[in-house]
Parts: structure tokens; C-alpha cells; sequence
């Protein structure tokens, strides 16, 4: 993480410039900005309160480009939903820069929903009722 502003965090004060010239339809509101998630790479995700076409909010992505190349979550992002998969879409891009802004898919993690479903979401409900049975 580079530190200098924003309570030392450079990427961040930048992350939040970048959003601040985004066009006025998306509606961002950057004084919202928080943790979304994380997950074991370098990158960050935030989530920002929208009033757009595209709901309530949506995720910032921090991928600094010296230890994370965005065109390859861009390139699988565009497969899963060729393929009709849930993927988040890239609402905004600064390539350069590391930053994605991209639908928000919600505050539900895959964990928890396979905890919802007793770990067997893919599977035919009958499956269900035989792991029941055994």
C-alpha cells in the first residue's frame, strides 16, 4: 500500500479522485466509500453508494498495476457473463491506474450461501434428499 494522504494511504486518495470524475449519471456518492471485501491478492474493493441504472451501489476496485494486471479480471469478468454466469460488470475503467468500478453483486459471500444450501447448490434437489436420508 502506498502511503502519503488520505490518513497515508495514496491509492486510496487517488481511487477516490478517480471516482469524483466519473460521469454524473452513476451518481456516486464518494463520501460513502467503505470496505467491501477482500480477498488474498493485492487488490482492494470498496463499496460506494450510487443512485444509477445500475442500483444502490457499487464496487470500487483498487488493483495496484505494479502487482495486479486488471485486463485479465476484465477478460474473465467478460467470459463468465458470455457465458450466461453471474459476473459483475465493468461500469468504468482506468486500466493505468489499477481502478474498476463494477457492479455490485451484494454482501452475500459463496461461503455463506453454500452454508444456506447445505453445501450442495449445484446439485439436483433430489441429491438434497438422499444426503438426508444417509
Amino acid at each position: 500500500m502506498n502511503r502519503g494522504t488520505e490518513g497515508g494511504d495514496t491509492r486510496l486518495a487517488a481511487l477516490r479522485q478517480w471516482l469524483q470524475q466519473q460521469p454524473a449519471d452513476l451518481a456516486l456518492a464518494v463520501d460513502t466509500l467503505r470496505p467491501a471485501s477482500a480477498d488474498a491478492s493485492f487488490r482492494r474493493y470498496f463499496r460506494i453508494d450510487a443512485a444509477s441504472r445500475f442500483g444502490g451501489s457499487l464496487i470500487a476496485m483498487d488493483a495496484p498495476p505494479a502487482r495486479e494486471d486488471c485486463r485479465r479480471y476484465v477478460r474473465i469478468a467478460a467470459l463468465l457473463r458470455d457465458a450466461d454466469l453471474h459476473a459483475p460488470q465493468i461500469v468504468a475503467d482506468d486500466l493505468a491506474q489499477g481502478f474498476l468500478l463494477l457492479t455490485d453483486l451484494g454482501q452475500t459471500t459463496y461461503l455463506a450461501a453454500l452454508r444456506a444450501t447445505q453445501g450442495l447448490p449445484w446439485c439436483h434437489p433430489s441429491h438434497h434428499q438422499a444426503r438426508r436420508m444417509s
